[in-house]
Protein backbone atom coordinates (compact mmCIF):
# COMPACT_ATOMS: atom_id res chain seq x y z
CA UNK A 1 0.00 0.00 0.00
CA UNK A 2 3.00 2.70 0.47
CA UNK A 3 3.07 4.36 -2.89
CA UNK A 4 1.45 7.35 -4.77
CA UNK A 5 -2.00 7.32 -5.30
CA UNK A 6 -3.57 9.63 -7.89
CA UNK A 7 -7.02 10.96 -6.19
CA UNK A 8 -9.44 9.70 -3.50
CA UNK A 9 -11.02 6.99 -4.93
CA UNK A 10 -7.44 5.74 -6.29
CA UNK A 11 -6.20 6.11 -2.45
CA UNK A 12 -9.61 4.43 -1.09
CA UNK A 13 -9.80 1.75 -3.49
CA UNK A 14 -6.00 0.75 -3.18
CA UNK A 15 -5.21 1.51 0.56
CA UNK A 16 -7.98 1.99 2.68
CA UNK A 17 -10.51 -0.64 1.59
CA UNK A 18 -8.35 -3.67 1.97
CA UNK A 19 -7.77 -2.23 5.40
CA UNK A 20 -11.75 -1.30 5.97
CA UNK A 21 -13.21 -4.41 4.71
CA UNK A 22 -11.69 -6.13 7.45
CA UNK A 23 -13.00 -4.62 10.43
CA UNK A 24 -16.15 -5.32 12.06
CA UNK A 25 -15.93 -1.49 14.28
CA UNK A 26 -15.39 2.14 12.55
CA UNK A 27 -11.39 3.04 12.84
CA UNK A 28 -11.58 5.34 15.85
CA UNK A 29 -9.10 8.37 16.24
CA UNK A 30 -7.49 9.72 19.00
CA UNK A 31 -5.94 12.96 18.15
CA UNK A 32 -3.12 14.05 19.68
CA UNK A 33 -1.78 17.03 17.82
CA UNK A 34 -2.84 18.68 15.38
CA UNK A 35 -0.03 21.49 13.80
CA UNK A 36 -0.55 24.71 11.67
CA UNK A 37 2.28 26.14 9.76
CA UNK A 38 1.62 28.36 6.97
CA UNK A 39 -0.57 26.29 4.29
CA UNK A 40 0.61 22.94 6.05
CA UNK A 41 -1.38 21.13 8.45
CA UNK A 42 0.33 18.10 10.43
CA UNK A 43 -2.31 15.52 12.13
CA UNK A 44 -0.73 12.94 14.58
CA UNK A 45 -3.34 10.56 15.91
CA UNK A 46 -3.64 6.41 16.91
CA UNK A 47 -6.41 4.25 15.65
CA UNK A 48 -7.96 1.59 17.05
CA UNK A 49 -11.13 -0.88 15.82
CA UNK A 50 -11.61 -4.43 15.75
CA UNK A 51 -11.09 -6.98 12.67
CA UNK A 52 -13.25 -9.49 11.44
CA UNK A 53 -10.90 -12.26 13.58
CA UNK A 54 -12.04 -10.48 16.66
CA UNK A 55 -8.51 -9.50 17.15
CA UNK A 56 -7.65 -5.69 18.28
CA UNK A 57 -6.06 -3.26 15.30
CA UNK A 58 -4.19 -0.30 16.60
CA UNK A 59 -1.99 1.97 14.74
CA UNK A 60 -0.26 5.20 14.76
CA UNK A 61 -0.80 7.76 12.28
CA UNK A 62 0.81 11.32 10.83
CA UNK A 63 -1.23 13.14 8.36
CA UNK A 64 0.59 15.91 6.77
CA UNK A 65 -1.87 18.48 4.77
CA UNK A 66 -0.65 21.16 2.04
CA UNK A 67 -3.83 23.64 1.89
CA UNK A 68 -4.99 26.00 -0.13
CA UNK A 69 -7.56 28.24 -0.09
CA UNK A 70 -9.08 26.32 3.19
CA UNK A 71 -9.24 23.18 1.20
CA UNK A 72 -6.59 20.23 1.23
CA UNK A 73 -4.77 20.26 -2.14
CA UNK A 74 -2.60 17.22 -1.26
CA UNK A 75 -1.88 14.41 1.70
CA UNK A 76 0.99 12.05 2.85
CA UNK A 77 0.36 9.32 5.56
CA UNK A 78 2.80 8.14 7.47
CA UNK A 79 1.58 4.70 9.47
CA UNK A 80 3.01 1.21 10.29
CA UNK A 81 2.89 -0.82 7.36
CA UNK A 82 3.63 -4.17 9.30
CA UNK A 83 0.41 -3.65 11.17
CA UNK A 84 -1.52 -2.60 8.06
CA UNK A 85 -0.78 -5.79 6.29
CA UNK A 86 -1.08 -8.08 9.78
CA UNK A 87 -4.55 -7.21 9.54
CA UNK A 88 -5.11 -7.55 5.59
CA UNK A 89 -3.16 -10.55 5.06
CA UNK A 90 -4.41 -12.13 8.10
CA UNK A 91 -8.57 -11.27 8.22
CA UNK A 92 -11.36 -11.84 5.51
CA UNK A 93 -12.70 -8.73 4.36
CA UNK A 94 -16.41 -8.84 5.53
CA UNK A 95 -19.21 -10.33 2.88
CA UNK A 96 -20.77 -7.45 0.94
Amino acid sequence: MAGTYRGVEDFVERASAPLISRLVTPLVPRVHHIWADGDTVIVRFDGSATTTSGAPYRNKFVWIFPMKNGAVVEAEAFLDLATYHAVVDNNEPRSQ
